[in-house]
C-alpha cells in the first residue's frame, strides 16, 4: 500500500522521508529499487490529480518523461543526480508540458527519493534543505536515544523494585523463589554444593511490643545490612517474612554454611540498633542440597532445622 509521507515513519528505509513533507514548495517522492512509488508528498497528489489507490500503480517512468530515468541509469548515482522531467500524458493531459527539475538522491539497497520543483529548482537549494533535514533527523535521533537510554534505566529500576524488600534492601520473598528455583536446578546439573540458611530473631515480638514497631522496623533494617555486608557475590540474602531471613550459599558445602551462620549469629548478637538498649539474638536452620531435593523439599529440611534451633534454646544454628 502507497503511504503519504505524512504516514511513512518507521516504514520507510531512512526516518529523514518523514521530515519531507514539511517542505510545501517541492514534490517528494520515495522509489524502491524497481522505481515503484511508495511515498509522496501532498505536493505530488495534487499536481497528478490522481487517488492513492491510483499511484501504487504507477513507475516513475510513467509519470515523468526526458531523460533516461531507467534504473540501470539510476544505480549509478552514488549520491544524487540532477534530471531535467516532464510529467507525462498518463499522469493529466492538463500538466503534460508541465516542466519540473528534480534531484533524484541515492538510498542505495533502499531504494531512491526525488525532489522536484517547476522549471527553476537550483541546486543549492536543494542541498541546503537535505543538510537541514538530515540535521533535524539527527538532532531528533539524538533526543530519541537520550529518551531511550532514560526509559531503559526506569525500567530497570521499575525491574529492581519490583524483586526488593523495601524496608531492608534485600530481595524479597518471590525473587527468592526464583532464585532459589534456579540455582537448585543448575547446582543439581553440575553437581555444586548449595546450601541453605533459614533465620529467624527470637522473641521479636518483645522488641515490638515493649520499644514499638519503629525500632522493630530499625532492627530488621540493621540485619538486612549485616546480611548484604557478609554475602558474597552470587549469594542470594532475602527476607521472607517479617522478621525470618532466607540465604542461599551458592557452592558452600553444609560445614562451610555452618561456618557462615555461626558467623552471622555471633555478629547479630553486636549488632548495634539505635533505641534498643538490650542484645538481639537470632536462631538459624541450615540444609544441604541434595540430588533429589526440589525447592519445596528444601526449603522445608532447612525450615525445620531452624524449628529446630528454637526448640534447643534459641540463638544457634541447626542443620537437617
Amino acid at each position: 500500500m502507497v503511504k503519504m509521507f505524512e504516514d511513512l515513519y518507521s516504514d520507510l528505509p531512512y526516518p529523514i522521508n518523514c521530515f519531507l513533507n514539511q517542505v510545501s514548495d517541492y514534490i517528494i517522492i520515495n522509489l524502491d529499487k524497481k522505481l515503484n512509488i511508495i511515498g509522496f508528498n501532498k505536493n505530488f497528489l495534487d499536481i497528478t490529480q490522481l487517488e492513492k489507490e491510483e499511484i501504487i500503480k504507477l513507475k516513475l517512468n510513467e509519470v515523468f518523461t526526458g531523460e533516461t530515468i531507467g534504473y540501470s541509469e539510476l544505480k549509478k548515482i552514488k549520491n544524487y543526480k540532477r534530471f531535467e522531467l516532464s510529467l507525462t500524458k498518463k499522469i493529466s493531459t492538463s500538466y503534460s508540458y508541465l516542466n519540473f527539475t528534480c534531484y533524484i538522491f541515492s538510498l542505495k539497497e533502499n531504494g531512491f527519493y526525488l525532489f522536484g520543483q517547476k522549471n527553476n529548482l537550483k541546486q543549492e537549494d536543494v542541498i541546503n534543505k537535505i543538510s537541514k533535514l538530515n540535521n533535524q533527523l539527527s538532532n531528533a535521533t539524538r533526543e530519541l536515544n537520550k529518551k531511550n537510554f532514560h526509559l531503559q534505566e526506569a525500567n530497570k529500576k521499575i525491574k529492581e523494585l519490583a524483586r526488593t524488600d523495601e524496608l531492608t534492601g534485600l530481595s524479597n520473598y518471590r525473587h527468592f523463589i526464583e532464585y532459589t528455583d534456579r540455582v537448585i536446578s543448575y547446582s543439581q546439573r553440575h553437581l555444586f554444593p548449595l546450601s541453605l540458611i533459614i533465620c529467624d530473631f527470637d522473641k521479636f515480638k518483645n522488641i515490638n511490643d515493649s520499644y514499638g514497631h519503629d525500632v522493630g522496623d530499625e532492627v530488621l533494617k540493621a540485619f538486612g545490612q549485616l546480611l548484604i555486608a557478609e554475602s558474597r557475590k552470587g549469594d542470594m540474602a532475602a527476607r521472607i517474612g517479617g522478621e525470618e531471613f532466607a540465604i542461599v550459599l551458592n557452592g558452600a558445602s553444609l560445614e562451610n554454611g555452618i561456618n557462615y551462620a555461626e558467623r552471622i549469629r555471633k555478629k547479630t548478637v553486636n549488632l548495634e540498633v539505635p533505641s534498643l538498649p538490650q542484645k538481639l539474638t537470632v536462631s538459624m536452620g541450615i540444609t544441604e542440597l541434595r540430588n533429589s531435593d526440589d525447592y519445596n523439599t528444601f526449603f522445608k529440611r532447612a525450615d525445620l532445622a531452624l524449628y529446630k534451633a528454637k526448640e534447643n534454646g534459641r540463638n544457634q544454628v541447626c542443620s537437617q
